[in-house]
């Protein structure tokens, strides 16, 4: 997911091809999913909250807050 533009991009293993999935808002610094396969975003861009994401529309549903301005990656 690129910071300053919101596009999410899928990469192919095999070939190293990019391709635009979808565009969401701007500011995610982390991405990862948990063990449902849930997209996690942390957006660090103004108030430091947490969203879940839709890869394919680009959707961002607000979690709440993240309570931390600090939060450069995540993993679950």
């Amino acid at each position: 997911i690129e910071f300053s533009t919101g596009r999410i991009l899928k990469i192919n293993k095999s070939t190293g091809a990019i391709t635009v999935s979808a565009t969401t808002i701007a500011g995610f610094q982390g991405l990862d999913f948990d063990d449902a396969g849930t997209a996690f975003g942390h957006n660090s861009s103004g108030a430091d909250k947490l969203y879940t994401l839709n890869l394919a529309t680009g959707m961002a549903t607000l979690r709440g807050p993240s309570n931390t301005s600090t939060v450069t990656a995540m993993a679950f």
